[in-house]
């Protein structure tokens, strides 16, 4: 149970469990420091650009992962919490089908029928650095079902390769295969037929 990137003072091959609580959290900072960026990039697409459950899926996560910090192998920190954060986000999916729910953005119903509508926005905050998506792309993006969805952020946003996807979401690589093939023939049917309507 060694670890490749420790903060200074610490040998590499210290386990993570015989670390301080100081020292444990400091390399957790660290560690998710060096990705936020891919991370929340990650959530937010997965979360369809949906700030708040962005966020509600990176808090968990984040609480989860500090939990389960002692049982990190050591390597692929990435990987490692790229599937906390799928495994989190299927639940929170899973949560909202469950409950009836309302959004503030559209106003709260009130027994007149109309509605009042709350200040504020759904924007990704400042500073945040994501790619942005084309209008036609993210909406081909959108019409994919999860699991679809993503197995192609991971592999063609997120840069990880078909071992790593598989790893990621728990799948034999064939099962990735397959999503990855589908995912990318319904991207290209979608944006077929955007560039159709358009020309």
């Amino acid at each position: 149970m060694s670890v490749r990137i420790l903060p200074s003072g610490l040998a590499s091959s210290t386990p993570v469990t015989s670390l301080t609580d100081t020292a444990r959290a400091a390399l957790f900072d660290q560690l998710v420091a060096q990705d936020w960026n891919r991370f929340h990039r990650y959530a937010y697409q997965l979360s369809r650009g949906n700030s708040d459950d962005t966020d509600d899926i990176l808090a968990e996560t984040l609480i989860d992962a500090f939990k389960a910090f002692d049982k990190f192998s050591g390597t692929g920190f990435d990987r490692w919490f790229f599937r906390m954060l799928t495994r989190n986000h299927i639940d929170l999916v899973r949560r909202a089908k469950v409950r009836s729910a309302f959004s503030l953005d559209t106003g709260l119903p009130l027994l007149e029928g109309k509605n009042i509508q709350l200040a504020g926005t759904a924007d990704p905050p400042d500073g945040f650095i994501h790619r942005t998506l084309s209008e036609p792309m993210q909406a081909a993006l959108d019409s994919l079902n999860e699991h679809h969805r993503a197995a192609l952020l991971l592999a063609d946003v997120e840069g990880l390769d078909y071992d790593e996807v598989a790893q990621v979401l728990a799948l034999p690589l064939g099962t990735v295969r397959s999503r990855l093939h589908r995912a990318r023939a319904k991207m290209r049917a979608a944006l077929e037929s955007y560039r159709c309507d358009i020309g």
